[in-house]
């Protein structure tokens, strides 16, 4: 019976998986390149430059409004595509990131072995070459090891207390490996920087700092816009975003600053304050004031002090008698909204209000609004007056009840109180990655400390029947390890003084 030989397989068949393996080698050279890691470092640097330069929107609608009417609906709308009012937030900022990152695991795993025995090994009876470094000392001391504990509390003072290795009858080794673990802050700074990058984009992609709201005060919303972009046409874009929660605004309260020269209110605030309850379910979880920086947090979202709205048109509190009787009873009406009082043909309306109404001749005196009286069809009434027609209007002091009792009408007013209501502009942000920067954070500061701060001593302490012999290894901090051993080989020859120095 006779046998078919096989047939060779071609040369580019052989070759294509040797050829793979180069590839693959050459590709991870370049990723475990320490400079490539540090060339994506100083890019991402750089790159922030730009969120720098160009002011962030930051979820605020008036923000991209701005930007709108500065650079025109085409140049912003390009500016957003681009990614240039949220640098931070943009696909080619988190691109190089992610390269970034990429780099530092490559070259993390490429050194693990090598860190990783450095960081594991003992050597409790070390190789004769230990005592013989530029960091070893041997001592001429007849029966030195009958003195053992000795040398053991001596040691332990300097090195801490020692793995004692007996090699024979009368030789025993002290060992002490200490700051094994700065070894490994490296790796912690590399896991930090993992973990707040993983952060970074988690936050990106499930979840969002530009939401914002407006709520009355007194009122309570369970749902906000998320700021999406803008339009070529300059529209503002938004999408709605349901809270699983509602949010109130018992009230709201803004300071002005003082103009310097004149000593009056300007428009410019200098405080924010508002107090929000969280409604959960149907009970209050929780109240607080918030500040700005100063937000409230509830359910992974955190609710941030932007700006205000001041309604047009407050509420005027009246208080309303009849002429010439006790009676007495209370109005409540807005400006330029038009009420009737029993027995009266003409309707009144309040035309305006001045927190302080000031007469030259009397000076400030107070808060006033004005009324005036109307027709039905809404044309002012008139009274003739020396020839000629006077609309019929008059004032109502807060400070002077009794004010209005001199225009012997039907009815006089006073005025109690007129109350602006506000409309608090909260930030919303809500970033389920916080926790995990938070954490990245804290290992890379835990790392940077065991690596800059911390280092890796080894020392030995050989003890025989005719004499001592030390010797030590340090990773870094090289000075201050051969001042503490200069400081112990002082002490050894003072507490043991028959010991003679040999030069090595």
């Amino acid at each position: 019976m006779t046998s078919t030989p096989e047939t060779p397989a071609p040369a580019a068949t052989r070759e294509t998986p040797a050829a793979l393996a180069r590839l693959g080698d050459a590709l991870w050279q370049i990723l475990t390149n320490v400079k490539l890691g540090v060339f994506w470092l100083l890019l991402l640097a750089t790159l922030s430059i730009i969120g720098t330069i160009i002011p962030q929107t930051t979820g605020s609608i008036e923000t991209l409004q701005g930007y709108v009417a500065r650079l025109g609906p085409e140049r912003a709308d390009l500016y957003n595509r681009l990614g240039l009012l949220d640098v931070y937030h943009s696909w080619w900022f988190l691109a190089v990131l992610v390269l970034m990152c990429t780099s530092i695991a490559a070259v993390s795993i490429d050194r693990w072995p090598r860190i990783h025995g450095e960081f594991s090994s003992d050597e409790p009876v070390p190789p004769p070459q230990r005592f013989g470094g530029p960091l070893s000392k041997k001592w001429t001391l007849l029966s030195a090891h009958t003195r053992l504990s000795d040398f053991q509390a001596l040691f332990s003072r300097f090195f801490g207390a020692p793995q004692i290795s007996h090699v024979g009858e009368k030789e025993a080794v002290l060992y002490s490996n200490r700051g094994r673990w700065t070894r490994m802050g490296v790796y912690f700074v590399h896991v930090g920087i993992l973990t707040t990058s993983a952060g970074a984009v988690l936050g990106k992609f499930w979840g969002f700092t530009n939401g914002q709201t407006y709520i009355r005060e007194g009122s309570s919303s369970d749902s906000i816009v998320i700021l999406s972009g803008v339009s070529p046409q300059g529209e503002v874009l938004t999408r709605p975003h349901e809270l699983p929660f509602a949010v109130r605004c018992d009230d709201f309260e803004v300071q002005f600053y003082d103009d310097p020269k004149t000593g009056e209110k300007t428009r410019n605030p200098s405080l924010f304050r508002s107090r929000l309850t969280i409604l959960d379910g149907g009970r209050e979880a929780m109240t607080r004031d918030i500040f700005v920086n100063d937000p409230l947090r509830y359910g992974g979202y955190t609710f941030y002090q932007a700006s205000y709205d001041e309604e047009q048109e407050p509420l005027v509190r009246l208080a309303v008698q009849t002429a010439g009787t006790d009676e007495r009873f209370p109005l409540i009406t807005k400006i330029n909204e038009p009420f009737q009082l029993a027995g009266e043909k003409l309707r009144y309306v309040v035309r305006g209000y001045e927190e302080n109404f000031e007469i030259p001749e009397a000076g400030v005196l107070g808060p006033a609004v004005g009324i005036e009286m109307i027709q039905e069809d809404g044309t002012p009434a008139t009274v003739k007056e020396e020839g000629k027609e006077r609309p019929l209007r008059f004032l109502v002091f807060q400070d002077y009840p009794d004010f209005d009792a001199r225009r012997e009408g039907r009815h006089i007013f006073r005025l109690e109180s007129v109350e602006k209501k506000f409309s608090t502009g909260l930030q919303v942000a809500k970033d389920p990655g916080v926790w995990v920067v938070w954490t990245g954070s804290a290992l890379m500061v835990f790392g940077m400390a065991l690596a800059f701060f911390l280092s890796h001593q080894k020392s030995w302490l050989k003890i025989t029947a005719e004499g001592a012999a030390f010797g030590g290894v340090v990773h870094k901090h090289r000075l201050a390890y051969e001042n503490k051993v200069a400081a112990f080989f002082e002490a050894l020859e003072k507490e043991f003084p028959a010991a003679r120095g040999i030069e090595t």
